[in-house]
């Protein structure tokens, strides 16, 4: 317990002792408790009282004498509720012909499929024992919608929403933040829904709508957002008529699978291999969501066949050896047993059989995206500029703010080379951390070349004054996107006397 600080402080623990699975937060003033939050953590022994969370009230029990033709888990994978009912995942819609659903990234070539309309919580979801299931949601706007092919009649459709953000702690009235119609084959069923208001914040809330269709199919969708946007966790599809069967879902990324279990919606807390508690604690930011294969440890061999132009990930011991074709992503995921793994990537093209022997740990497939990562998220390399290669008289190593720095002492004279190392195709940005003593800009030339001496770019650049005691940074990139490999950027001296350099960074 702590009491907050001066106006703007905020409330901050150091290295708590954190036993169980459970945390949360209550907040006081003046003695009265007025909000709290809690969420659930992977991956540690359960709270002594973790089951008084847990409150069943049974809103997935099938309706009696219903065929239910389509269960979805909303923004999540496969999932068999505690009633013993499998959910299907939610794959992007590929047939018409097919279940599935889409969002806006369907007008737009190269963005992954679910980009900015699936997110999940930790939180603890009330009025279920199956949280897994509607934690994991789609939010969008017009444009998110769900197709299932169905034969003409009568249907039972079961809407499953949770409200994953307003309101979160209490204190504040969240009604109306968040409004939005339903609609099933165009038609309007559900006006201004207000999730908050009606069950509050991670809370199940059940809608359940009977329709007729005509057409052979029903989609549904969300036509008017007044406040924010759509967001739904589950969807259920039922008939009296017990023997229609549902369409075929939409297409994997893999087939032909042999010795491994395909799963989908990569997320922390998944178990990493077949009959082990071991479960993935970190992973890059871009396998999350991913299709991927789970095998035995020490599994023989893993096969399987890309259904489409795809990046295929493996995730190798340190002390493996990396199969022919595949670069080093230099990120790595880990798991609650301590292992870490380095991933390697490799382009398949579309029907390309692939024979994984036992080196590989887990495989993880994306889709081929034309999407950069978050900036601040890519690896950056620093090279100084003390270990590069420095030719000419007149530039040397000196101390400069207590360190070794290079030290161009000519206007005209010298050069300072670096060699790098990048592991995958991409376009990179050069960073150089410089100090420019003088009160006028400084210049110089760069030049880009490749392993074996190939100009790829040359660019005039001016390093401005920089104030005592402090650096400044010239930003510039590769010009293009450059393969896997060994390069060179060569810093050539025209209006240079006087300039420090510390080092470069490659992003």
């Amino acid at each position: 317990k702590r009491k907050r600080g001066a106006i703007g402080t905020h409330f901050q623990w150091n290295k708590p002792d954190i036993q169980y699975n459970v945390l949360y937060a209550v907040g006081y003033v003046n003695g009265k408790a007025v909000a709290k939050d809690q969420m659930v953590l992977q991956n540690l022994p359960q709270s002594p009282n973790f089951n008084t969370l847990i409150k069943n009230e049974k809103l997935t029990v099938p309706s009696q004498g219903y065929n239910y033709v389509y269960r979805v888990n909303c923004g999540g994978g496969d999932y068999t509720d505690t009633n013993g009912n499998k959910w299907s995942a939610d794959r992007n819609l590929t047939s018409l012909n097919s279940f599935g659903s889409t969002s806006w990234t369907a007008g737009f070539t190269g963005i992954p499929t679910f980009f900015a309309s699936q997110r999940r919580t930790f939180q603890p979801i009330e009025g279920t024992k199956d949280w897994k299931l509607f934690q994991t949601f789609r939010y969008g706007r017009d444009q998110l919608k769900y197709h299932f092919p169905l034969p003409d009649g009568e249907y039972l459709v079961e809407l499953y929403f949770i409200e994953p953000w307003l309101g979160i702690g209490g204190g504040f009235d969240a009604k109306a933040m968040r409004l939005f119609d339903v609609a099933l084959n165009g038609k309007t069923v559900i006006k201004d829904l207000d999730i908050w208001k009606e069950a509050g914040s991670n809370t199940l809330l059940k809608k359940t709508v009977k329709t007729s269709i005509k057409g052979g199919f029903l989609d549904i969708n969300f036509p008017d957002v007044k406040v924010g946007q759509a967001v739904i966790s589950g969807i259920a599809i039922a008939s009296l008529n017990q023997k229609i069967k549902p369409a075929p879902e939409s297409n994997s990324l893999l087939t032909k699978i042999k010795n491994a279990e395909l799963n989908s919606w990569l997320d922390i807390g998944d178990e990493q291999f077949k009959g082990e508690k071991s479960a993935f604690t970190h992973l890059p930011s871009n396998l999350y969501g991913a299709e991927w294969l789970k095998a035995s440890r020490g599994q023989e061999s893993i096969e399987f066949t890309a259904t489409d132009s795809v990046d295929t990930f493996i995730a190798l011991n340190k002390n493996s050896s990396i199969p022919q074709g595949f670069e080093n992503t230099k990120t790595t995921l880990s798991n609650s047993n301590n292992e870490t793994f380095d991933l390697y990537r490799k382009r398949l093209a579309p029907n390309e059989r692939i024979i994984f022997d036992n080196r590989v740990a887990t495989l993880f497939v994306l889709p081929i995206t034309h999407l950069q990562p978050a900036y601040d998220l890519k690896t950056t390399t620093t090279y100084k500029a003390t270990d590069g290669i420095l030719e000419g008289k007149d530039i040397t190593k000196a101390v400069l703010m207590d360190k070794q720095r290079v030290i161009f002492s000519a206007a005209n004279e010298g050069s300072l080379t670096w060699n790098i190392s990048v592991g995958v195709a991409d376009t990179y940005s050069l960073t150089i951390k410089y100090h420019n003593p003088s009160d006028q800009p400084l210049k110089a030339k760069l030049e880009f070349l490749s392993a074996d001496g190939t100009l790829m770019k040359t660019e005039m650049v001016e390093f401005a004054p920089t104030k005592t005691g402090k650096w400044n940074y010239l930003s510039t990139n590769t010009g293009s996107m450059i393969n896997a490999g060994t390069y060179k950027l060569k810093l050539i001296a025209t209006e240079t006397k006087g300039l420090a350099v510390d080092a470069l960074d490659v992003q």
